[in-house]
């Protein structure tokens, strides 16, 4: 069994597709496992039974139970026993339970960059940064970003399910005075309500720039930018037009971002980008 708090956080920080099929093939045999507390297999007794019953009226096929299975666990009203389920199915020694490194690290000639991922499908885009934390050190010209990563994502209800896939990909543009990170988060979700008889979808992309100056060694972050046609399209690599559209997050960046537009257009004709793209 592992630490109530451990569990939390694994159940907050979903790990790969593997992970939640594993505790829904655990939950598909709730009687047969003994060192599942009475109260837990109780919820998952019943909750798996509702899953049962709907797939034999609607014939699915043992995968499609899986699937069923899995959205099940993710659902509000059991979250507590899916975090109890975590906690004693779970063992040290099990790989999934490990810390995962959901790092990656990029070296740009003298700069290191480490992005840390977090996963949430239905993150707010409108409301909140997906840059969660983001730091620099002139002395290492070093960068530490936690923002978020690929994933996919479904929920379900009595009526109702919504599923949301987001692809996260990093296009990094370097020349001789300036590095450019630019994240792209593109989204697709659906969602259907059969009591009130409607669905919806949207399929949108958002944008983000960290520009990083070498020489003096400097970050300054761009403001989210809504993209609301195909995802397909991404920025120009064209710079002026990159540095029209993306303008700094913050105030206190303006005036190095104006020095660094003035400084930039007069070497324009000499500046050379080497491009490369990441998912992430």
């Amino acid at each position: 069994m592992i630490p109530l708090k451990k569990a939390v956080k694994i159940y907050n920080n979903p790990k790969p597709t593997g992970f939640w099929d594993f505790l829904a093939k655990k939950v598909l045999q709730i009687e047969e496992n003994n060192c599942i507390p009475d109260f837990v297999k109780k919820t998952f007794i019943t909750e798996v039974s509702k899953v049962k019953a709907r797939s034999v009226i609607e014939q699915m096929q043992r995968n499609t139970l899986l699937l069923k299975t899995k959205q099940m666990l993710k659902t509000k009203k059991i979250k507590y026993s899916t975090i109890c389920l975590i906690r004693y199915v779970l063992q040290e020694n099990y790989e999934e339970n490990r810390e995962e490194d959901n790092g990656i690290v990029l070296k740009e000639e003298d700069i290191t960059i480490k992005i840390q991922r977090r996963f949430d499908p239905f993150f707010n885009f409108y409301r909140h940064n997906p840059f969660y934390k983001l730091k620099f050190n002139p002395k290492t010209r070093s960068i530490m970003l936690e923002t978020l990563g690929s994933c996919k994502g479904a929920d379900e209800g009595s009526g109702w399910y919504k599923v949301s896939d987001l692809f996260v990909t990093l296009k990094v543009l370097n020349c001789d005075v300036l590095l450019m990170l630019i994240f792209r988060y593109s989204v697709e979700r659906r969602g259907k309500n059969y009591r009130r008889g409607f669905s919806s979808g949207s399929d949108y992309a958002v944008d983000k720039i960290l520009y990083i100056t070498k020489n003096p060694f400097y970050l300054i972050e761009s403001k989210e930018r809504f993209l609301y046609y195909s995802s397909g399209h991404s920025p120009k690599t064209d710079l002026e037009e990159i540095l029209k559209k993306f303008t700094p997050k913050y105030k206190k960046d303006k005036p190095a971002f104006k020095e660094l537009c003035s400084f930039l257009k007069k070497k324009k004709p000499i500046l050379s980008f080497s491009e490369k793209v990441k998912n992430i």
